[in-house]
């Protein structure tokens, strides 16, 4: 009984090892200096999350939308 409990250890910890060893290259790409990599990642951040606040759409595309959730579980006769 205790093979698949060693399985389990043994998959989880390559796993997490795997994924350690991918995190190691994203701090450098934002910049060579820790206060530089900071103030890069703030703005892309700061970016992202200006880019889907407060969403202005049409009302053809409000219209749009309704009708696609009206229709789409309609069966098609």
């Amino acid at each position: 009984m205790k093979r698949p409990a060693n399985s389990v250890l043994r998959t989880s910890i390559v796993v997490v090892s795997a994924l350690l060893g991918a995190c190691r290259a994203v701090p450098p790409a934002f910049g060579p200096t820790l206060p530089q990599a900071r103030a890069n990642a703030d703005e892309l951040l700061g970016g992202i999350a200006q880019r889907f606040t407060n969403v202005q759409r049409t009302p053809r595309f409000l219209e749009a939308r309704d009708k696609l959730g009206k229709y789409a579980l309609t069966p098609s006769g």
